[in-house]
């Protein structure tokens, strides 16, 4: 069964770049359309008609969000833009409790959104930053926490790597980590696929809707209570303090995190684009990857490329690739040539490439709406590529 998108029918395009974003279905659209012209408005403004119905929509958002990623309501919602912009905001709010030689620990293969403001709280904190490490074979080597769990206060990870979908064991790591560490997951690459890894020691995760056929400029931070008590509210302005005076007091709890206008329409849209993942089923997603997956990787090995990937630690819906004498940047002109779109570049994961001794590469993502007719259009594409 095909899935039809609108920016794909307008464009004529094939579309093989689902883990930097994917587009919003017709019904999705439709939602935030209808919620734009029936509410219009946010929440925490008056007590209007139009006030409480927009109360009444992020409620019932929340509880379905709850239901949708299994997390229950130990777990409080801060919104943001975009997972960059949550892990920046949990990350500042949470830097008073690092303190000197503590350990802030990241992934091995970390977007740039996970490296970039861990670094710099860590020299600002004068803490050590670190990254797991790995064997020759590129596997994780999960001792590292049993040999420096005491000293380990943060742990942020991708649960799925985009730079060449690394695949963590995040139950492993919990398991190994000290009650008092905070263990935050970026499941970007992993929500338009298959359900993420619910551990009861997990502190925190971040949670995109773009990468899972919802809107833009919404993505949330689903942090445990007892973490949030203990941050600081890193955005200040309306609709997040309780006494504005000689002393200032915050709203409790994630209601602190809520400075300025909500958009409820894309929170509610994002709803719409969990029910339309909930009604394909990701069982059927699965089947859908293994098909596609074996098609692309078997025509780019006979085409004498080299596919990017750790045996049996890899996901089969991130299939990043080198030809050994065309560059990554010549593949993806050509592509685009032929209205195939796919990544290419450093992936704003520079410092994953580096250990593949990489400073470009391209990336085949796989997502719902690409269709038989698709698949064979890229493939015979590559294969003449190879033949240049």
């Amino acid at each position: 069964m095909d899935f039809k998108f609108p920016t794909i029918v307008k464009n004529n395009i094939h579309y093989f770049d689902y883990g930097a974003t994917s587009f919003m279905p017709q019904n999705v659209i439709d939602k935030w359309r209808e919620v734009n012209t029936e509410i219009g408005v946010s929440v925490g403004r008056g007590s209007s008609i139009l006030t409480k119905k927009a109360e009444k929509e992020l409620n019932a958002a929340e509880e379905y969000f709850n239901d949708f990623f299994n997390i229950n309501g130990e777990y409080k919602n801060i919104y943001a833009k975009n997972v960059t912009e949550a892990i920046n905001i949990v990350a500042l709010a949470i830097e008073e409790l690092i303190s000197v030689m503590d350990m802030i620990v990241i992934g091995p293969f970390e977007h740039h959104s996970n490296y970039l403001i861990w670094k710099k709280i860590a020299k600002k904190r004068k803490a050590l930053f670190c990254e797991i490490p790995v064997d020759k074979q590129g596997k994780i080597d999960y001792s590292f926490f049993d040999r420096y769990k005491e000293r380990i206060k943060v742990v942020s990870v991708s649960a799925v790597s985009n730079s060449f979908g690394y695949k963590i064991d995040v139950k492993k790591i919990a398991d190994k980590l000290n009650e008092e560490t905070i263990f935050l997951v970026d499941e970007s690459q992993v929500v338009a696929h298959m359900p993420i890894e619910v551990e009861q020691r997990i502190s925190g995760y971040f949670i995109p809707s773009h990468k899972m056929y919802g809107p833009k400029n919404i993505a949330m931070a689903c942090v445990k209570s007892d973490i949030i008590k203990n941050m600081n509210p890193v955005i200040l302005g309306g609709g997040m303090v309780e006494t504005v005076g000689f002393k200032t007091e915050w709203l409790e709890s994630n209601k602190k995190f809520n400075a300025g206008t909500m958009d409820i329409s894309l929170i509610s849209a994002w709803v719409e684009a969990c029910k339309f993942i909930e009604k394909i089923t990701y069982k059927d997603i699965e089947k859908r990857n293994n098909k596609y997956s074996k098609i692309i990787k078997e025509t780019l090995k006979e085409s004498g490329y080299e596919i990017i990937e750790i045996k049996d630690n890899c996901v089969n819906y991130i299939i990043s690739f080198i030809h050994p004498n065309i560059h990554a940047h010549d593949i993806n002109e050509y592509l685009s040539s032929k209205n195939i779109i796919i990544r290419s570049g450093n992936l704003c994961s520079q410092n994953a490439l580096r250990k593949i001794e990489s400073n470009a590469l391209n990336r085949i993502t796989l997502g719902i709406g690409i269709s038989d007719a698709d698949v064979k259009i890229l493939c015979n594409e590559l294969r003449r590529i190879a033949k240049c």
